[in-house]
């Protein structure tokens, strides 16, 4: 195998090491932001990756070790070759099939609960959102009411309007017929009958109201549902933000998938080429050919393990 060809069927082993790190930094990062169960599995991906890691340099170190100065003479006996040369390929088997099992449990590995969580959160973030725009439009229209109230208040409550209307709360033609009568330059009749415009722009939360004294009791009413739409539009928005926050960290999680893939692909080049050597090996080959083969499985397998150590 020609400089090459050898580099193109050695792992990245730096860049195993970056996606490793980037998925780790990952979890470390977001997963105490989502739901137990996505948290759980991502936290079982790390834990495999490290086992696999380990794992499928034990297996190749394995079968470097086995490897090491294997050769095979046109001296032994065809039967003799074969024996020693079956039982090597059995060892040298059990090596590549903890490899394979490693990296086969890596790639069925499954992220479904991160990937399954992105639509759901989708969709609760966007209810969430809708229910605190509803909030903060009850409460913004509870504080105008309230605002009119207390500039209604401050008219209605001055000893000339009160005197002009004896308590009540007029209509604009009586407000028309009186207020000649108001020698006030505070108030004039465009002023109080604004205010009575907007006192029935809210008809239907104060209409109640038919004198001065009411619109204090309505005043109390007001404040009250203030507060309680100030609690609901806070507690909506604090829900609302932690739904954010989560589906925020389940989208950052979900590109685990991709590095997960990558790091697998990385790996994946030394069970290709285990593989294709481990074709060409059979109990019938001849010495020199038995060796050869040997001695290209272990060169490419010590190959990868420099590239690792020196990574």
């Amino acid at each position: 195998m020609d400089i090459m060809t050898l580099d193109a069927a050695l792992p990245d082993f730096n860049q195993m090491q970056r996606l490793q790190d980037a998925m780790f930094e990952r979890i470390d990062q977001w997963s105490g932001h989502v739901l137990p169960a996505v948290a759980q599995q991502v936290e079982d991906l790390r834990i495999l990756v490290l086992f696999v890691e380990r794992g499928c340099k034990k297996s190749w170190i394995g079968a470097i070790t086995l490897l090491e100065d294997r050769t095979f003479t046109p001296a032994e006996q065809n039967h003799e070759r074969a024996s020693r040369l079956g039982s090597l390929l059995d060892r040298l088997d059990q090596h590549y099939a903890e490899f394979a099992r490693l990296t086969k449990r890596l790639e069925v590995f499954s992220l479904a609960a991160v990937s399954d969580a992105v639509p759901a959160l989708e969709a609760r973030t966007v209810a969430l959102q809708m229910q605190s725009e509803t909030a903060l439009a009850r409460l913004q229209r509870l504080q105008e009411q309230n605002d009119t109230i207390v500039q209604a208040i401050k008219v209605f409550d001055r000893p000339s309007i009160t005197q002009a209307f004896k308590g009540l709360i007029p209509s604009a033609e009586e407000v028309d017929l009186v207020m000649d009568t108001v020698k006030d330059p505070k108030v004039n009749a465009d002023l109080v009958k604004a205010v009575i415009a907007k006192l029935n722009t809210y008809a239907d939360m104060i209409e109640a109201s038919k004198t001065a004294s009411d619109l204090v009791t309505a005043h109390a009413q007001t404040e009250a549902r203030l507060k309680e739409a100030r609690d609901d539009h806070k507690r909506l928005q604090s829900v609302l933000q932690a739904a954010q926050v989560e589906q925020r960290a389940v989208i950052e999680l979900s590109g685990l998938a991709s590095d997960k893939q990558q790091w697998q692909d990385e790996l994946g080049k030394v069970e290709r080429e285990w593989t294709a050597h481990r074709k060409g090996l059979t109990t019938t080959m001849g010495s020199e050919a038995a060796t050869v083969a040997l001695m290209d499985l272990y060169n490419y397998l010590k190959a990868v393990q420099r590239a690792c150590d020196y990574a």
